[in-house]
Formats: structure tokens, sequence, C-alpha cells
């Protein structure tokens, strides 16, 4: 899945209804409830074993994240206290970014003008 695939089923799954919000762990011991980027690990088949938010680093590729950073989820998910819906606008804002710069780039450069 690229990233922008990533970005859009991740979006999805946190409107889904599916999971219930936890704060300060990926996940809860029961799996009842997931922070963002445990629902992140979810969507990308990353195992879940209740670890502190450091050793998520090496298995979420930072370009995934739309160049923000697990920080910056972190930070919306347990600081700011976002609930999922706003976590998925901001990772929506990403998406449409994305979609915006690829129409752009295929505009500026069509194919067969090389």
């Amino acid at each position: 899945m690229n990233e922008l695939e990533f970005l859009e089923k991740w979006s999805a799954a946190l409107r889904s209804g599916q999971f219930q919000q936890a704060r300060g762990i990926l996940v809860e011991q029961d799996n009842s409830k997931h922070c963002c980027l445990g629902v992140a690990c979810v969507v990308l088949n990353i195992p879940l074993n209740h670890e502190p938010y450091y050793h998520l680093s090496p298995h979420i590729p930072q370009a995934s994240l739309g160049g923000f950073g697990q920080n910056n989820f972190i930070d919306m998910n347990d600081n700011k206290k976002l609930d999922f819906n706003q976590i998925a606008d901001f990772i929506d804002l990403e998406i449409e970014r994305r979609k915006k710069n690829s129409s752009s780039q295929k505009t500026e450069n069509p194919e067969g003008s090389g």
C-alpha cells in the first residue's frame, strides 16, 4: 500500500466507529481502546503488544504520517485530546494536499512532453 492509500485507510478507520479512543498508550491491554497511532498500526497490520509509544518509531514510516511525525499525532491524541474525527480531518487535509500536488505535477509535466 502506498502512502496515500495508507492515509486514506487510516482516516476511514478513525471515522469507522470500530475503535474506541485511548490516551497515553497504543492499545489497552484488553484491546478495547486504541490511540490514533494504534489504529494506524492496525491499518498497517503491525502487531500491537502494549508497548509504550517509543517502540512504534521503526514500524510506521515517517513519510506515511504526512511529514508531521509521530509526536504530532501523540500530541493531538493525548495532549490536545482531539477525537478521532478531528484527527481524521487533519489527515484528510494532508490527503487533499498530496492529491493537489500530484495533480499539479501532472499538469506541469504532461506525459509525452519530454
